[in-house]
């Protein structure tokens, strides 16, 4: 397997695998940012989206 890395004219960076006997796709996303970045008044809220995103919702499980 060959990794083959992009960057697009927006900046966005890309990684690509192709994997010929895979009839599926994956996809990851990393965001260059978190709690380091965060300005004083908003400390902690990288946190909170993070259990938003991956924790689930009353309404929408993070169950598999």
């Amino acid at each position: 397997m060959t990794t083959r890395f992009e960057k697009l004219a927006n900046g966005l960076r890309v990684a690509t695998v192709e994997i010929p006997y895979v009839e599926s796709c994956a996809l990851g996303v990393w965001v260059e940012t978190g709690s380091m970045n965060e300005p004083e008044p908003l400390n902690g809220i990288s946190h909170v989206l993070e259990h938003m995103a991956f924790k689930g919702t009353t309404s929408r499980s993070a169950a598999m």
